[in-house]
């Protein structure tokens, strides 16, 4: 289970955009973090920081889940980095021409989709053990 975690945030990391001129999610968060931290101390406050800021909280809770405890949370966060994943995939111009379907591109979304479905259905396939019980 450890392995499918580890690919599931690194695949989470490599998504790629469709366009020519993208970059990897962590390089465009790590990006935005820096301007956003320059921007504090110039009094230009740069939104974007602040939409990476979650991201980031919900990457930290969804690897800090425990197996069947918090499965709802689980749930959640991975709901929300999927639709991370997606408004980054989209957020570029598709009617550009110079879009492409490239091995960059799906082997990291493939990777990403498969390893989150591993673990929900890790998550959820088990009862809740109660401790109260014993």
């Amino acid at each position: 289970m450890r392995i499918v975690r580890i690919l599931f945030f690194l695949s989470f990391f490599l998504i790629i955009g469709m366009s020519d001129s993208t970059y990897p999610i962590f390089l465009i968060m790590i990006i935005v973090l820096f301007q956003f931290m320059g921007s504090i101390f110039t009094n230009e406050i740069l939104w974007e920081g602040l939409c990476i800021i979650p991201i980031i909280w919900t990457l930290l809770i969804a690897a800090n889940c425990n197996r069947f405890k918090e499965r709802y949370l689980f749930l959640f966060c991975m709901i929300s980095l999927w639709i991370t994943g997606i408004l980054y995939i989209l957020k570029f111009d598709t009617s550009n021409e110079n879009l492409k379907y490239s091995i960059w591109f799906l082997t990291p979304l493939i990777v990403f989709l498969t390893s989150s479905i591993v673990l929900l259905f890790w998550h959820f396939k088990n009862p809740v053990k109660n401790e109260e019980s014993t």
